[in-house]
Order: structure tokens, then sequence, then C-alpha cells
């Protein structure tokens, strides 16, 4: 039910860019063969259960043929690889890996990566699941720095999607870091929106303050865009919840 509901939702709203967090399949699934629509960016076996996967043939069937990235990042519940995902409606032109934690294990949740692609209009788009402003073994501004200095290094705009476990609404954290640092919140531009939720209640990771409306989930630009619409999506009242985490959609103005 939630990829065909994720499924039918890129469809009707014929979604360019897609970025997805704790895209899992589990480690002692069925080998997968060769897909002419991924564009591989690690030596990890893809397996029959990857979410991304499943998704893609999901789209498939609506006649719709995504092009995909997964990067595994590290073990999830001790039988996952888990890790960051791309699809994009068009082929992109490049394709780039951003490790980004202190840690690098693979048997440690803490290890983060980015997994992004790079459009025919030169525009870089990222799929970002970093970890808490402070915690045992996450620093979020060590991430954040790190992550920022590989893409300095790239021209052009460049969006950063995805689960940052940073609330919009916390002073001197992961958040105002970021606009700080010259990066611009879709959602703050955005000429119609909603309350932004993304989380209610207790989930893994936010187990504290479990009564309290979160906005941890983010689209953020290098550079400021013109942005139509901004809003929670799966959450109950648009779409049925199919996850932990409301989706975040965006319409930007090319």
């Amino acid at each position: 039910m939630q990829v065909a509901t994720l499924a039918d939702f890129i469809a009707a709203e014929a979604i360019d860019v897609i970025a997805l967090q704790e895209v899992n399949q589990t480690m002692t699934a069925a080998p997968l063969k060769s897909n002419d629509r991924y564009l591989a960016v690690t030596r990890t076996q893809l397996r029959a259960d990857n979410f991304a996967v499943e998704l893609i043939a999901a789209l498939a069937e609506r006649e719709l043929n995504y092009y995909f990235s997964w990067l595994p990042c590290h073990i999830g519940y001790d039988r996952y690889d888990e890790g960051v995902a791309m699809l994009t409606k068009t082929a992109p032109i490049a394709t780039k890996t951003i490790h980004f934690s202190e840690t690098s294990a693979y048997d440690d949740y803490h290890t983060r990566q980015a997994v992004g692609v790079q459009l025919a209009n030169n525009d870089w788009f990222f799929s970002i699941h970093s970890g808490w402003w402070q915690s045992d073994g996450s620093e979020f501004s060590y991430q954040w720095q790190k992550l920022t200095s590989a893409l300095a290094t790239l021209a052009g705009r460049q969006f950063l999607l995805g689960d940052f476990n940073n609330p919009a609404h916390l002073p001197k954290q992961g958040y105002a870091r970021i606009l700080a640092d010259g990066w611009y919140d879709t959602y703050n531009l955005a000429t119609h929106k909603d309350d932004g939720v993304t989380v209610s209640g207790a989930i893994d990771g936010w187990r504290e303050n479990q009564a309290n409306d979160k906005r941890i989930d983010f689209i953020f630009c290098n550079q400021k865009v013109d942005v139509y619409e901004a809003r929670s999506v799966f959450n109950g009242r648009n779409e049925p919840v199919i996850s932990d985490h409301y989706g975040v959609y965006v319409r930007i103005k090319n």
C-alpha cells in the first residue's frame, strides 16, 4: 500500500524530483538483476525488496519511467541496508556521493552519507538524512560543515532535500545554522503554504516531547528561488499517512 499510494501521488502531480530517506532493503533478500534505470553509486548489491526498486516498478506500471540512485549508509535494525535515494523524471548528467559524518562504520547508525544528481539544467539535488544537533556520537554542526565543504566545489543551484533532525522552531541549533550560512528554506519562500508540520507524536529518535508537532524535514536551496507552493503531504489530511515522517512537497516556478 505504501508504494502504491506514493506512486499514485507522484503520477498525479507529475513530480520531477523525489528524494527518499531510510530506503531499506533486507540484507538477506534475493539479489536483483541489473536495472537500466539504476544509476549505481555503490558496490552494494541491489536486492529484490529495496524500497526504491519497488517504487520504480510501481511507477513503471503507471507508464512512468524514472531514473534512480540509491546509496546505503549503515545497517538499520540489525537486518537492513539503510540508505538514501534520488529519483528523477529525466536522466541525470552526473551523480555524486558525500560522506559527511565523523564515523564511517557501516554498523554504526550515526554514519551519514548523501546522494546527489545533477540535471541537464545543471541544478544539483541531494537526498539528506543528517544527525541531531547533539547526541551520542552525532554532532550536526560537524556534519553540516563537512557537507557544505563538499558542496562548495559544485557550481550552480543546489537543493538539499530530506530529514535534518533539527526542528525549525529551536533557536541557535541546526536549522538556524543552515539559514545563517546563506541557505534558503523553500517553505519560507512559498507564496502558498500550510503549517509545514512533518512529524507528529513519538517516532524513533524523537521519543521525548512526543506531543509536540515538529518541522524537521526540509528542502533548502543555496539560492533564492521563486516558490509557488510548499505543503506537507501524506499527513492524513491531504493524503494517507505512509510513514512516521510526512512528505514535503514544493512547486518551484522556473
